[in-house]
């Protein structure tokens, strides 16, 4: 409970500090914390952060912050969604299972989930349950884009609240890793690292979950019918090179499906560069035409 309140009292700090607020001088969003999926033991939160005055339904953003699987930090998401939510957007932040509770695939699953209890609260939101989106960082990209290439079958779902719909209409991968059976860490090598991320997402060093890995490699599910994707990486990455997000989008290109392809110069893993007025205006864009 402790830790739950320290985090909400973040949360509420960060808002209170965004230059974004109503001419009375009232914060333009509001928070509100919730428990999206109590059949899991952990105890998963959707930050979901609304436009302060509503007045009709709103597109509605899933946000998967980078955390290379681990525990996230669900302020800072807050913080970096609060200009969407200024837009007009209501963004849920979405809090997986960590690789230390959970393998791949529970953190797709979760994000499954959590737009399914965005579309059954959608009232209670003012969310328009025709225009959910999602967008992920890092490890986060990864965990949307398999959300997204998947999302019409029973591949990498848990079913829970599978009376509801876990689509989405576009899907916003920043520098997410979309191949991870060869290896994609620049420093040290991904694979030789036993301990490297990919082998606490799946359980054992990558080259000894092949067939896993595989399964969890995004780029091996885009096809004709891929929902539009609107890709950004940087060429300065060190941790997630360039080329992970050149394939991706090569293989939308080759499938004929839509993808929005953009390089940022000199930009690293999730640079300033990345959280710009510009670039949220150009992920507003990709996602209003979609």
């Amino acid at each position: 409970m402790k830790n739950y309140l320290l985090l909400i009292c973040s949360v509420w700090l960060f808002v209170a500090e965004c230059p974004g607020h109503a001419a009375d001088g009232q914060p333009a969003v509001k928070v509100d914390t919730v428990l999206y999926d109590p059949a899991t033991s952990y105890p998963n939160k959707l930050l979901i952060i609304s436009p302060a005055d509503v007045s009709a339904p709103c597109p509605c953003i899933l946000y998967v912050k980078g955390s290379a699987w681990k525990k996230q930090s669900m302020a800072a998401a807050v913080r970096r969604m609060i200009p969407m939510a200024e837009k007009g957007y209501v963004v849920a932040c979405v809090e997986y299972r960590p690789c230390s509770e959970a393998l791949f695939p529970a953190q797709v699953e979760d994000s499954k989930t959590a737009a399914r209890y965005m579309r059954a609260h959608a009232a209670e939101y003012a969310v328009d349950p025709d225009r959910i989106y999602a967008w992920g960082s890092s490890s986060g990209g990864h965990t949307v884009l398999l959300h997204a290439l998947t999302q019409d079958g029973s591949l990498l779902d848990s079913g829970r609240l599978g009376e509801w719909s876990c689509k989405v209409r576009a899907v916003v991968d920043y520098y997410g890793p979309s191949e991870l059976v060869r290896e994609f860490r620049i420093e040290n090598g991904y694979q030789r690292d036993p301990d490297a991320n990919g082998g606490l997402l799946l359980g054992d060093p990558v080259w000894e979950k092949r067939d896993v890995a595989l399964r969890a490699s995004p780029l091996y599910y885009v096809n004709p019918f891929a929902v539009p994707a609107f890709i950004v990486h940087g060429d300065g990455d060190k941790v997630v090179p360039l080329d992970q997000s050149e394939d991706l989008a090569a293989r939308y290109r080759e499938c004929g499906a839509s993808c929005d392809y953009l390089v940022l110069p000199g930009e690293g893993h999730g640079t300033a560069g990345f959280w710009t007025p510009e670039l949220y205006d150009r992920v507003d864009t990709f996602l209003r035409t979609h």
